[in-house]
């Protein structure tokens, strides 16, 4: 199976209308320039969302204006030279095979066939249940039996809701209700995930080693079909940064190959885009320090010919990147913190206390992975439940066994209630009810620690009563008149009024609660001061992390990797700036200077020190368990690397 490395995504979604395609296409130029960027992989559209075939199809329709065959002079093209290549299928989208089959196409839960907006792409997909769906697989052994091929991806194969005369009856067979929307759409995810296993299947009779990706079916739902997962991220299309940053730290927990694809262009569709060099270098490096290998999307267009531009920003932006690869090359991500999010991927786009959690631990550099319930939670020291990560069997027996094992946890709002609406016996506190109070204030009880006055944290707050024993760090304060409308005049100005006897930061032995949504608040506003609680809490549950930054910019990032005998600490000074209504952008490489970093060394003593990649030996000692290393001034990233004689002991961060 191929190991991908650097690879390119080629859009080829051309209207049946066009003139010429293909008419200056040169498969030997084209893959003289993938040589000359260091490509390993190209993933090319055999058919597109439009229904259009690029090859020699019996089964499908060629584009009408295509007079070679397209993607087999590509294909054979790339076996000449060695790059492996992957076919796409758009597998949710094939306008023009609908029109020609309308009972391919998927019926609304409205009745209707087309979707707002008409000039969407998206304004027309396909029944998974259908005859499409034999087609499909078709069309893919085609391609299979005619090509030398690497893998294939398949995209845009979302849980389109359909009601059409296939999938009704298969639905109330299941025992589903066509009229409840969500059972429509747990259908068509169950529909497509199905699909998804067919295709892989078929196709591994043809070659058992071939890369399959399934967009749009969630990562773990791809167990069978999918052997590597690729996240699509155009920060300013897709979520900006702060998700660009959160998802790598949640799918390389799920134990396959991983793959961040970001785009030459601002968007889909977008043939006139090129972005900087400095935002492109920024997140592809990020995803390989974080364990996913770097996939550049492009828009060839449709006369095929090559756009040196392009070309010439790929191969700077990979040319940067392959310096690195020698002292990443087998290394993983340290992490000593787990971010439990049991909903897996969508959740993390969409919900304010995780990524407000996210932001936090990465503004502390702290080392973290986001874990659902797919992956172990042993390795960690430290869990962290932000603010309503409800209990289930599973969750109490895991949350259990961390705690047996003498580690820590850090829970907020109504994270750790079962379905009885009890805390953990291990929990500081025990919950009462949502607090009867709106807005709530806190106020530390830690001299030094935050001014001394009460502090908004913009979210929800719960009551809660201290148990015997545990030590309460700050308290909830109450308005004299609740926020809201009482008929006659709206109560919008609440100021603190008195304090309360409900805590607001308790802690155990063993487990750190807060008594509000505190994450989705920091989401919200980012106080300062509720960051510097949380990190108080931080500190007792985690006294001795991986990393700590001295002096640092609060822009500055810091990630540790390790491998064998070697650790390296990544420091990333770039600031996300919003450039335009949509758009999000890394437009400079930021100074840092007079930086110091302290890497927990677990007992080793280390033999080299030196930056990255040009071996400068850099000032460091070793000081209570902490080597401490003086960076040099850098702009942009720098990169540590710490040579140990031997391995790690078992427990250490670099374990």
């Amino acid at each position: 199976m191929h190991q991908i490395k650097y690879a390119l995504f080629y859009d080829f979604h051309t209207s049946p209308n066009h003139p010429g395609v293909g008419s200056k296409f040169d498969a030997e130029a084209l893959t003289e320039r993938f040589l000359q960027c260091g490509v390993d992989y190209v993933t090319f559209h055999a058919r597109c969302n439009m229904g259009m075939a690029y090859y020699n199809t019996k089964l499908g329709i060629k584009h009408p204006s295509l007079e070679k065959d397209l993607f087999g002079e590509l294909a054979f093209a790339c076996q000449r030279k060695n790059i492996a290549l992957g076919a796409y299928f758009n597998g949710g989208l094939s306008r023009m095979e609908a029109l020609l089959h309308p009972d391919w196409a998927r019926i609304s839960p409205e009745g209707k066939i087309y979707q707002e907006p008409l000039d969407s792409p998206f304004s027309m997909t396909m029944c998974y249940n259908s005859p499409y769906r034999e087609h499909l697989k078709a069309m893919t052994l085609e391609l299979a039996e005619l090509y030398p091929l690497k893998g294939f991806f398949f995209d845009c194969m979302g849980p389109f809701p359909c009601v059409c005369p296939h999938c009704v009856p298969l639905m109330q067979k299941e025992g589903l209700e066509p009229g409840k929307l969500q059972d429509v759409i747990s259908f068509a995810a169950a529909s497509a995930s199905k699909l998804a296993d067919e295709l892989a299947c078929g196709l591994r009779k043809v070659n058992p080693d071939y890369l399959f990706y399934f967009n749009d079916i969630e990562f773990e739902n791809q167990k069978k079909a999918g052997n590597y997962l690729e996240f699509e991220c155009l920060p300013s299309k897709s979520g900006g940064y702060l998700y660009m940053q959160a998802v790598p730290r949640y799918m390389r927990t799920l134990g396959k190959p991983c793959v961040h694809m970001t785009g030459r262009f601002h968007s889909w569709s977008d043939f006139g885009g090129l972005r900087n060099l400095e935002s492109l270098k920024y997140e592809l490096l990020f995803a390989m320090v974080n364990g996913l290998r770097p996939n550049i999307g492009d828009h060839l267009l449709p006369e095929g010919s090559i756009n040196e531009a392009v070309f010439s920003r790929i191969e700077e932006v990979y040319s940067y990147l392959r310096q690195y690869d020698r002292f990443l090359e087998g290394s993983q991500p340290q992490t000593e913190v787990a971010l439990i999010n049991p909903n897996g991927k969508p959740r993390l786009g969409n919900t304010a206390e995780m990524l407000g959690a996210m932001r936090m631990l990465s503004e502390l550099s702290l080392q973290f992975d986001i874990v659902s319930k797919e992956a172990s939670w042993d390795k960690y020291k430290l869990l962290l439940l932000p603010d309503n990560i409800e209990f289930d069997q599973e969750i109490a027996q895991r949350v259990a066994k961390h705690l047996t094992e003498g580690k820590c946890i850090i829970a907020s709002g109504t994270s750790g209630l079962d379905e009885k609406r009890i805390f953990p016996e291990a929990w500081p506190v025990r919950f009462m009810s949502a607090a009867k109070f709106d807005p709530a204030y806190f106020q530390s009880q830690i001299p030094g620690l935050i001014e001394d006055m009460p502090f908004s944290f913009y979210e929800k707050a719960y009551e809660v009563k201290a148990k015997p024993g545990a030590e309460v760090y700050a308290q909830l304060l109450r308005p004299a008149i609740n926020f809201g409308w009482n008929g006659i005049i709206p109560e919008y100005y609440n100021p603190p009024y008195e304090k309360t006897n409900l805590p607001f930061l308790a802690i155990s032995r063993q487990v750190a609660y807060f008594s509000g949504r505190v994450f989705a608040g920091y989401h919200k506003k980012a106080p300062y001061q509720l960051s510097r609680i949380v990190e108080y809490a931080l500190k007792r549950m985690l006294p001795k992390p991986a990393l700590k930054i001295l002096q640092a910019p609060s822009y500055l990032q810091g990630l540790v990797s390790s491998r064998a005998n070697q650790t390296q600490v990544h420091l990333f000074a770039c600031i996300p700036e919003k450039r335009g209504s949509e758009s999000e952008s890394i437009e400079a490489e930021l100074p840092v200077s007079g930086l110091q970093v302290a890497l927990h060394t677990g007992g080793r003593r280390p033999e080299t020190v030196f930056l990255a990649p040009g071996n400068e030996p850099l000032h460091s000692w070793l000081e209570d368990e902490y080597l401490f290393i003086k960076v040099p001034d850098f702009s942009g990233f720098a990169m540590i690397v710490v040579d140990f004689p031997d391995p790690p002991c078992q427990g250490s961060i670099a374990t």
